[in-house]
Order: structure tokens, then sequence, then C-alpha cells
């Protein structure tokens, strides 16, 4: 490429303004809340899972919790190692080397572009494909204007996010942010000594590797979906769709009904309050007499068993013959004479009173008057 490039030369002109302006290394830190906000919702799902004994889900969400752990210990370890560094003077960054490195740049990427309005420096990627996976190219935007602090985008030209997280536009890329890991200090590093070509191959090469312990989603579950009942995500080979809701739910939570067989997520599945076995919500009916839900088995007719054994004796009693149910009453007296009730007898005075009008008076033979 020509030497007196005025685009270049234009671009390198502005770009070394940037280096200029800096009075003192800027801090290079902005520390994600990414990685630690995956912990803490990796152990809400452990959480959920260990109180509904979901022990396979559990499992799963238990080694995901390891590697988000691990990575974020990982990513700690880079800023402390770039704090430490942060304490060494900045290399002196001339004119004549950004030109060179932009000259370098146009030589190494197809797509690189400038916008002075914006004062970003962008460069395309090839069309990345991981483990079977097409992920498609990236744009790589460098803000200009915080050098020599990495701000940059990496922006989806061909996005093709997972099916459960439609931020996620790379395995570790999440909301146009990359995780770089291992390769934090080494990007810093490379701005920081006005080295723009090793910035882009850096992040090019990040984006072509692939670590699942540190995966925003993993390439496994890139076509999976989320589990209504535990919320890891879950592969078309090992998930179904809950026969009632039609939500999905993963192999580890699905649980069939114990009467018809259908396949259920746990918000659709009952307990029978007989058995006490899972089954779906249209195998289970309300007794309408106490209002429990029984399975087919646990109830007669309209009714739970044991509300039907107690109709069924109170009918028994009420239909036994009038002459019989004395009998057993009078049995029952002459066994318990004191339930009997006593009958008092009447006062003399009040036996018989003969009203001043003669009723109530009592009729005497004419012989004996």
């Amino acid at each position: 490429m020509s030497r007196n490039n005025k685009p270049i030369l234009r671009m390198a002109a502005e770009i070394h303004k940037q280096y200029l302006v800096r009075s003192s290394p800027a801090s290079p830190i902005e520390f994600s809340r990414v990685p630690y906000e995956r912990c803490l919702k990796l152990v809400r799902q452990l959480r959920v899972a260990h109180s509904r004994d979901w022990h396979g889900a559990a499992e799963c969400v238990r080694r995901d919790l390891i590697a988000a752990l691990e990575s974020h210990q990982r990513e700690l370890q880079s800023l402390s190692t770039l704090l430490s560094n942060m304490a060494h003077k900045p290399a002196v960054v001339n004119m004549r080397d950004i030109y060179e490195e932009l000259t370098a740049l146009h030589d190494e990427f197809d797509g690189v572009s400038w916008h002075a309005k914006q004062g970003t420096l962008s460069v395309a990627t090839e069309s990345i494909r991981l483990d079977d996976v097409y992920l498609g190219s990236f744009e790589i935007q460098l803000d200009c204007r915080s050098l020599p602090n990495a701000h940059y985008e990496i922006i989806a030209l061909d996005a093709q996010p997972p099916s459960c997280n439609e931020s996620v536009t790379h395995p570790h890329v999440q909301d146009n942010v990359l995780c770089e890991g291992d390769a934090q200090v080494p990007i810093q590093q490379a701005l920081s000594d006005g080295r723009l070509t090793d910035f882009f191959q850096l992040v090019a090469i990040t984006l072509s590797t692939y670590n699942a312990s540190s995966a925003y989603v993993t390439l496994a579950d890139w076509d999976g979906v989320p589990c209504v009942d535990c919320g890891s995500n879950a592969s078309e080979d090992y998930r179904m769709s809950c026969s009632r809701c039609e939500e999905v739910v993963c192999d580890d939570c699905s649980r069939s009904c114990e009467d018809c067989g259908d396949h259920c997520c746990g918000e659709c599945l009952g307990l029978c309050h007989a058995c006490e076995n899972c089954y779906c919500g249209n195998c289970l009916k309300r007794c309408d007499h106490c209002g429990t839900r029984n399975c087919s088995g646990c109830r007669w007719e309209e009714r739970c068993k044991r509300c039907h054994e107690t109709t069924e004796q109170e009918c028994k009693q009420n239909r036994q013959p009038e002459g019989q149910r004395k009998g057993e009453q009078e049995l029952e007296e002459e066994r318990n004479p004191a339930s009997v009730p006593q009958v008092r007898p009447a006062s003399p005075d009040t036996a018989a009173a003969v009203q001043s009008h003669g009723v109530g008076e009592a009729a005497v033979p004419a012989g004996l008057r």
C-alpha cells in the first residue's frame, strides 16, 4: 500500500490526537457485572432444583456454577495483573507508528472502515464456525476516542443467536461485549503501546476460540430451549413439550401421569389426595363433598372413597324399617336406663282444675250426689 495514502494519513492523525491528550495512564479497568450476575442466576436455579427434588437438574446446574465461578476467578486474576501493570509508564506513541499500524491493518483485514464523526475504527472478520455451529462474521468496532483504553464492541454482521438468548451472538459475546478471559491483559497492552493491528488480531483470535466453561451459552445448548421448571437449557434430543401447557421441559424434570402416561411439567402435575401419586389435571377430579383432588382409582363416581363410604353408611341407616329402628331404640334404653327421659306426675292441685263456668267439671252419677 502507498506510503502517501491520504485517507490513512488523516486517520492516523485523528488517532494520534487521542494518544497525545492522555496526561496520565487512565485506568483501563471496567469491571463487568455479567459474569457475577450469571453466577447469581445459577445459584438461584440450584436452590430451586434442590427445593423441588430435581436431582438431575441440580447436578447439571452445579457443574455450570463451578465452571462459571472458575471463569469469574480467572477474570478477577486478569484484572489484578492489569492493575499491577498500570504502575509502568506507557510507551510513547508517535504518528508514524500509527500510520504504519493502519497500513498493516488494511493488509491484514479486508473490511477496514473509519467513521470520523463517531471516532470508530472497525474491521470485519471472516465467517466463524465453532464445533459445526455457524456463527457468521463479526465487526470489531474500536472507540478511538477512549484510547488507550480498550472500549470496543463486537457486532454480529450475520447474527446467529441461540434460541434461548438473543442477546448472545457468540459463546463469549453478550450485548456486544466480549468476555476476553486470559486475553484481557494482552489486548489492553496492545492498545497502550499503539499496536492497533495486534489489538484487532488478538480480538479476532479470541472470537475464533471456544471455552465451554466460560461460555454464556455453550455450543451444545446453542439450539437449546430453557426448561420451564429448572431454567437450564435443553437441547432438542433432551427435551419435550408438556402435554398440558406445551411449555418446554427437560428430560430430568419431565414426569409422566400415572394414569394416562402423558408427560407434563411440574406445574401441570398434581398429587392424588389419597394415594399421593402424580397425575395430570385431566386425571384428577375434585370430590363434590370435601373438595379434595383424587385419581380414578381413589374415587367413586363424583366422590372420593372416604366420602362415598361415609355416605353409604348414612344411607344404610336411613333404609332400616321403622320397627327395626324402634326395637333397637328400646334395646338401647334397656341397656342404659339413664338415657330414658323421666315423666314427673302432676300435682293434685293442678290435676283437674274446675272452672267457675263448669268447664272441666267431672260428671258424677245421680246416686252418688
